[in-house]
């Protein structure tokens, strides 16, 4: 059973990305689990993200080339930057980006292009 912060996050994630998706697939919804630890992170590094909604993709470099990956939310991703480019915080352990807003961080789970998997219901 989660504990009441965990609840309370859990809660907040559904809100915030609750367009019908029910999977906690890399790409799909933010587990509480997943927040917690990655917003805790010590190997966390700034990004500075671009996003391409149509295509549902997210460019960014983390001390190495440009990286691509997917989430199945791209829309609220370039809502929470205000545009397609911005700034962000890069958990790759636990593959979380995380966008500053005035309450906090808004979360996304990104996966590589090659692990996308469809959403489900």
């Amino acid at each position: 059973m989660p504990s009441n912060e965990g609840r309370a996050m859990y809660n907040r994630i559904l809100r915030e990305d609750s367009h019908g998706c029910s999977t906690y697939h890399p790409g799909h919804q933010v587990h509480w689990i997943q927040a917690k630890k990655g917003l805790q992170d010590e190997t966390r590094l700034p990004v500075g993200v671009h996003v391409e909604p149509d295509l549902g993709l997210v460019q960014f470099g983390a001390l190495e080339d440009p990286l691509l990956y997917w989430t199945h939310n791209t829309a609220r991703l370039a809502e929470a930057l205000q545009g397609q480019d911005g700034d962000a915080i890069w958990s790759a352990d636990f593959h979380l980006l995380a966008v500053p807003s005035g309450h906090g961080n808004l979360l996304f789970n990104l996966t590589r292009l090659d692990e996308v998997r469809p959403c489900r219901g």
